[in-house]
């Protein structure tokens, strides 16, 4: 079997939504969709969360329970289709798509005369005499004094005839979309279709606009509840680079929702865990020689899952680190140094801060520095234990990442956490003198009972995938094991 580049997208089964639930998301499910079946009139309702924080996990999980439900539900990926030069078009193309699988032939052909009204929209909705309009008046020459009177006169009038069209193809493209939702409505217990719009904020700045305009504006009937995932940050940059930066881009935004919803914050600590049971660790674990694998596996996933937990890293930023961990160790044969603590360290300082990383690594910063600042992107905890383990194991990298170019090293971040404990030497301990009695303590079992010689730089490039180690031919053992 080969290595999967991307993270698989969680499994929803169609029985039960919920069974890899790695989020809790249940309840807010449940309760929005108690509120969805409360909903009278159009509506337009946006689901706020962060680039990375699960929507599209989200969506799929309501979606699904909706179906269970008794509702109809129509899936529109904005991301998808942005290729397309008119967000109505494949709106309404995937709408009327969709639906033509429901009802009865009475409803379908109701789907039909919809699908014929948009049609009608976008014929009658192109401005009028764009041709005539560029190819004549771009060359005046030929049009002076009553001629060019004439041709404006007629250009005008013709507008004018087309915006009339248009309004009434618009009005009548919604009153077939209304009829629709009221058949549909009827059918399915007076429960609203709802159409779930996903990655709007992923879109081009104009397509994203545009999808929220036609929404609002020609899509707002009776029966129908369009719920859009949204992030209202990345929304708001959007709507400034089109209009201006100066532009009320969050006040513009009001306009078209109805109701804002926020993503729930999501149970950080569950979703790492999940996650590095998904990427298969023990696989390799398991069959490697590396001894020192046993006795370093379970403090390192409790790094993992602390570290990560306490950080504002986004859920994908997570998933996709420590799915580059797993695409390392996949790699791996039976006989190779698994340097697991070294590469843990590496990951996670390159997954919060990639700058700070590449400086460590070309030995630019100290383990102090990089402690400091990785500290000022955490969460503070009153668990003390994975912070002082990464932290002794960020000084052995340090330690070791010069001994790798010849050179000692004299930790700052040990000699400060030194000098606090000769300073309270006789006096009453404090959280701070036990914590730096703590790292001081783990510093010394590392260099007892572990040979980090050098193993930070290979750690390193087997995380920038640079190592010849995961090129090596595996062996009879290996491919056996």
């Amino acid at each position: 079997m080969g290595i999967r580049i991307q993270p698989k997208e969680i499994e929803i089964p169609k029985d039960n939504p919920f069974q890899h639930d790695l989020l809790g998301r249940r309840q807010s499910i449940e309760v929005f969709s108690h509120l969805l079946s409360d909903i009278e009139g159009p509506c337009v309702l946006s689901l706020d969360g962060d680039w990375g924080a699960g929507k599209t996990t989200f969506l799929g999980m309501w979606s699904q329970y909706l179906k269970n439900q008794q509702f109809i539900v129509v899936e529109f990926n904005a991301w998808a289709t942005d290729f397309s030069e008119d967000p109505f078009v494949a709106l309404s193309t995937e709408i009327t798509n969709q639906l033509s699988a429901y009802g009865d032939e009475s409803f379908r052909q109701k789907v039909v005369l919809a699908k014929n009204a948009a049609t009608k929209v976008l014929v009658r909705a192109i401005p009028a005499a764009i041709k005539v309009g560029t190819a004549g008046l771009l060359d005046l020459s030929p049009l002076i004094g009553t001629a060019l009177s004439e041709a404006m006169a007629s250009y005008t009038e013709e507008r004018v005839v087309r915006y009339t069209e248009a309004q009434n193809s618009i009005e009548g493209f919604r009153k077939s979309l209304e009829e629709m939702a009221v058949s549909l409505t009827t059918s399915t217990g007076s429960k609203p279709l709802v159409v779930i719009i996903d990655e709007l904020d992923r879109c081009r700045p104009t397509y994203a606009i545009e999808l929220l305009e036609v929404t609002k504006h020609l899509f707002a009937v009776d029966n129908i509840i369009f719920v859009l995932a949204t992030n209202k940050t990345a929304l708001a940059h959007s709507v400034k680079a089109l209009y201006g930066y100066e532009f009320d881009a969050e006040g513009y935004l009001r306009r078209f929702f109805d109701l804002d919803l926020r993503l729930p914050e999501p149970q950080r600590d569950s979703f790492t865990r999940a996650m590095i049971n998904a990427i298969q660790l023990d696989t390799y674990f398991n069959r490697t020689l590396d001894r020192s694998v046993s006795t370093e596996k379970g403090t390192i996933d409790s790094i993992l899952v602390h570290i990560f937990h306490m950080s504002n890293l986004s859920l994908r930023s997570i998933a996709q680190a420590l799915h580059r961990f797993g695409l390392v160790y996949a790699s791996l044969g039976n006989r190779s140094r698994a340097l697991i603590a070294m590469a843990t360290v590496a990951l996670i300082i390159r997954t919060i801060d990639l700058s700070l990383y590449y400086r460590f690594i070309r030995n630019e910063v100290s383990d102090e520095d990089v402690i400091n600042q990785i500290n000022a992107k955490l969460i503070p905890s009153d668990t003390k234990h994975a912070n002082v383990v990464f932290e002794s194991l960020v000084i052995e990298a340090a330690r070791n990442n010069h001994s790798y170019e010849g050179k000692d090293y004299s930790s700052p971040l040990l000699r400060y956490y030194q000098g606090l404990v000769e300073k309270a030497n006789g006096q009453p301990m404090t959280p701070d003198i036990e914590y730096a009695r703590s790292v001081i303590q783990m510093v010394q079992y590392h260099t007892m009972n572990f040979n980090h010689q050098s193993e930070f730089k290979y750690a390193v490039e087997r995380i920038e995938l640079i190592s010849s180690s995961l090129i090596s031919p595996l062996t009879s053992e290996d491919s056996s094991s």
